[in-house]
């Protein structure tokens, strides 16, 4: 269950087995989908409004940047899907597909 205000969004976590929820601090983002991953892992992603101006240049940027971040039922942030890539912040949106189903 996704709660709080926009500024301290959290994400609350109750499995059948366990005896009481895991709350987890989110932060400020925008929350686009939720779903479960797996038993183990939910699938969060986020939009992030993002400004500044560009290196060298009075020209400003404004963008919302898609992200997706993996989190393990304990409430543990396993990892945010390309961050430690600065040139994936031109990747305005990283779409991560389903697995099964169809054709190719």
């Amino acid at each position: 269950m996704l709660g709080g205000p926009p500024q301290a969004r959290y994400l609350t976590i109750s499995t059948i087995d366990s005896a009481k929820p895991v709350v987890a601090p989110i932060g400020d983002v925008e929350v686009k989908t939720l779903q479960w991953a797996s038993d183990q892992y939910i699938l969060l992603r986020t939009s992030v409004f993002d400004k500044g101006r560009f290196e060298g240049t009075n020209r400003a940027y404004a963008y919302h940047f898609d992200r997706d971040v993996v989190i393990d039922t304990s409430g543990k942030v396993l990892g945010r899907l390309l961050s430690n890539s600065e040139a994936s912040k031109l990747a305005l949106s990283l779409p991560i597909g389903a697995a099964g189903g169809g054709g190719p």
